[in-house]
């Protein structure tokens, strides 16, 4: 691996990713951050959900920012408001979605035989390396948060 450059087959799969603690069947990557090329104020990962039930259940960056943008596949980011309402935001080959700091969110894939893969990045003054603190697990999607039918 060169410092500035890094090729996905060169990062192991995030070891949290693997956890209990909202990560349902995928496999997530962080390409560019402060151990792979140098990066301090934002991380650069790759996420592949495999066909069958993938998720990244509900959650909340602690003061971070996120953008995903869509690869292959069709997918769904779901947000919380304020006020409690939910919406979806259908992610698909060419489709960016940006996730404000704080904003409880998840993804989920919306077609269970097909594979989808978005690549994203988080931006912070910390985003360099994934910390247990950063990331805030609050539970599985509920059919309530549900609003874009596959």
């Amino acid at each position: 691996m060169k410092k500035y450059r890094v090729s996905i087959n060169e990062v192991e799969i995030a070891p949290h990713a693997r956890g209990e603690s909202g990560f349902a069947n995928m496999d997530i990557r962080f390409l560019i951050s402060d151990k792979t090329a140098g990066a301090k104020k934002l991380s650069l990962f790759r996420t592949v959900f495999p066909p069958g039930f993938s998720a990244h259940e509900k959650h909340y960056h602690a003061d971070i920012e996120e953008v995903m943008f869509g690869i292959r596949g069709h997918g769904v980011v779901g947000m919380e408001h304020e006020d409690g309402t939910v919406e979806d935001y259908e992610i698909s080959p060419g489709v960016a979605v940006f996730v404000p700091e704080n904003k409880i969110h998840w993804f989920r894939a919306l077609d269970p035989n097909e594979e989808v893969e978005i690549c994203g990045v988080y931006s912070t003054p910390n985003a360099g390396e994934y910390k247990p603190e950063d990331y805030v697990f609050l539970g599985k999607i509920t059919e309530k948060d549900k609003k874009l039918k596959a």
